[in-house]
C-alpha cells in the first residue's frame, strides 16, 4: 500500500531505467515490509532544468546533477526498524539495478494513518467506520 512519488531530472533515465526504478522501489517494500510483489504504486515525475533543486553537499553527501528525490507515503504503524530497512533497500536497489549513486538518492518517508489509503472505488479497506 505504500506509494512512491519520484522526482528526477528530465531525460536522465530511459524508459527501461524508469521501469527498473519502479521495480527496485517495489522490491524494496517486499524486502523491508514483507509486502507482496503486486503492491507497486510508483509515479515518476521528470523535471526540466531549473525545476529541481537539491543542494550538492547538504547532509554531508556529494550530490551530482543526477540526484533524485523520493517521497514514500507509508502506514504510520510501521516500526522504525522497518523504516531503516526500507531506506537502505531503496538506496541499495537503485544503485545495483539502475546505477544511481547512493549520494544521489534523497528520501522522505511520509507516515499516514492506514485508513487514509484507498486502492480504488473511494473505499479504504482499513476504515473501521467508528466516527
Amino acid at each position: 500500500m505504500p506509494f512512491f512519488n519520484v522526482h528526477v531530472p528530465k531525460d536522465l533515465f530511459s524508459l527501461d531505467q524508469r521501469k527498473a526504478i519502479a521495480d527496485a522501489l517495489a522490491h524494496s517494500l517486499q524486502a523491508s515490509f514483507g509486502l507482496p510483489p503486486e503492491d507497486k504504486f510508483v509515479v515518476i515525475n521528470e523535471h526540466a532544468e531549473g525545476y529541481l533543486f537539491l543542494h550538492p553537499t547538504y547532509g554531508d553527501v556529494d550530490r551530482s546533477a543526477g540526484a533524485i528525490i523520493i517521497s514514500v507515503h507509508i502506514p504510520a504503524s510501521r516500526p522504525m526498524s522497518q523504516k531503516r530497512a526500507l531506506l537502505k533497500e531503496i538506496v541499495q536497489r537503485l544503485h545495483d539495478n539502475v546505477g544511481i549513486r547512493p549520494d544521489d538518492v534523497f528520501v522522505t518517508l511520509i507516515p499516514l494513518p492506514s485508513e487514509n489509503f484507498s486502492f480504488g472505488r473511494g473505499v479504504s479497506p482499513f476504515d473501521k467506520g467508528d466516527d
